[in-house]
């Protein structure tokens, strides 16, 4: 609709389709710039989908963890980067499980929460228990993104000064 008023007002110029758009957003050389080995924990199979649907779009693969006590078992068969992890899980959720990993694994993985709660004293509670980032639910495209490269740089730096 946006394009048949647009080409009738103009000189039949083409707008961008929302499809280019979403291209330029969700790029695969995005995990070529900044790789990370990403773990994902989450619960809510709608919100599985889409992170994973939005970082392999973005050239990731990804493990998922339904649960804290997922997690710590993922962990001790594999290494990570960057654990997105949601803080209400069943069994062991996201405070605990990162408190968990803090003393067995120090300040690597890097560990972002993902909260439906946006209050400051939920934020402030994640990164008490350890979290390095905080990322509010529903995410948005561009905060995945900026987070992403802000994982990177720390991780890359925390590695160069060891």
């Amino acid at each position: 609709l946006r394009q048949s008023i647009h080409a009738a007002l103009t000189d039949k110029m083409q707008l961008p389709s929302a499809a280019a758009t979403e291209a330029k957003v969700l790029h695969e050389d995005f995990s070529a710039k900044y790789p990370l080995a990403i773990l994902v924990a989450e619960d809510n199979l709608v919100n599985q989908k889409f992170i994973d649907y939005v970082l392999r779009k973005l050239g990731y693969g990804i493990v998922i963890a339904n649960n804290g006590n997922e997690v710590l078992d993922k962990l001790s068969q594999g290494s990570f980067d960057l654990i997105l992890m949601d803080v209400q899980m069943p069994e062991m959720d996201g405070l605990e499980a990162t408190k968990a990993i803090r003393h067995q694994y120090g300040p690597m993985p890097y560990i972002v929460a993902l909260t439906a709660n946006a209050m400051t004293e939920d934020r402030n509670n994640c990164l008490s228990a350890g979290m390095d980032d905080y990322m509010s639910k529903p995410m948005k495209l561009d905060v995945i993104k900026t987070v992403l490269k802000r994982a990177f740089y720390k991780i890359h730096h925390l590695q160069m000064d060891v």
